[in-house]
């Protein structure tokens, strides 16, 4: 019988196995306005099943009661009774009249020897927090600050840092932060829209890309966000959150943007204790 230690080896030397991605549009009235033929092979719905329904609809049909959240696991039933589990990604794309649409991909996880998931999503999410790590959300900010130029849309983004982390950890242990960091995650995914993007910066810093959206509107969704954090965490949490700021700078590399990241925090924070 092989030890924990052999079949890690072993998983080292597995290749690793594509991830499929089923791609669902729809549009803010949340009709269906295309389903691939990846999504076609992963549900065993056809498209013209889908296509021009409702996205609560299509949710009925995959047996999944909660909304669909970045980064998060789910267990769907194909049309042929079979139980898969698919990890939810989701960005935006501009229509040909110019109109905004949701592209939401499902990645079918392939499980190896011991059932960890497979080496791409773990690349790019933090599974734990249900966010996308520092690899993900440059790679997405990139991404998104192409599209911005390309398209001339304005690009806003939002740092927010846990206050006294370390501490926090100290503490309360592993368990005290990481529900910090879940509760958090939480707030973000509750004060953002479905188009934006959460990511784990550092230890206690996230990252929010808000696409589409101006600065005024950026800092009119930091405020939700401080408002939330500083109710949450009254009665709920082990903590007071947050140093929350819009920055004004977009650095796609993972270095240069968490030093922005600490400059407009610490700036933030600093200010705030004057008031």
């Amino acid at each position: 019988m092989e030890d924990g230690n052999n079949i890690k080896r072993h998983k080292e030397l597995l290749p690793a196995k594509p991830v499929k991605s089923a791609t669902i549009i729809y549009d803010q009235s949340n009709i269906v306005r295309s389903f691939s033929a990846i999504a076609v092979e992963l549900t065993g719905y056809e498209q013209d099943e889908i296509v021009g329904s409702s996205v609560e609809q299509f949710q009925k049909y995959l047996e999944v009661s909660d909304e669909l959240e970045i980064g998060k696991l789910y267990e769907i039933r194909t049309k042929k009774g079979e139980i898969k589990v698919v990890l939810v990604d989701k960005s935006f794309m501009e229509g040909v009249d110019g109109e905004l649409l949701i592209v939401v991909n499902l990645l079918d996880q392939s499980y190896s020897l011991d059932g960890c998931l497979n080496s791409v999503a773990e690349k790019k999410m933090d599974i734990n927090i249900g966010v996308y790590n520092k690899i993900g959300i440059v790679e997405l900010l990139d991404n998104e600050m192409k599209r911005a130029n390309r398209y001339k849309h304005p690009l806003s983004i939002i740092y927010v840092r846990i206050d006294a982390f370390l501490f926090i950890d100290e503490v309360h242990g592993v368990g005290g932060s990481e529900l910090v960091l879940q509760t958090l995650a939480i707030i973000l995914k509750n004060e953002t829209r479905d188009v934006d993007f959460i990511g784990r910066l550092s230890e206690d810093t996230f990252v929010v890309i808000l696409p589409a959206t101006s600065e005024p509107s950026a800092m009119n969704v930091s405020q939700r966000i401080k408002e939330a954090a500083r109710n949450y965490s009254a009665e709920d949490t082990p903590f007071a959150i947050t140093s929350v700021a819009v920055g004004m700078d977009y650095y796609a590399e993972i270095d240069v943007l968490e030093n922005e990241a600490k400059r407009v925090l610490d700036i933030e924070a600093k200010n705030r204790s004057i008031k």
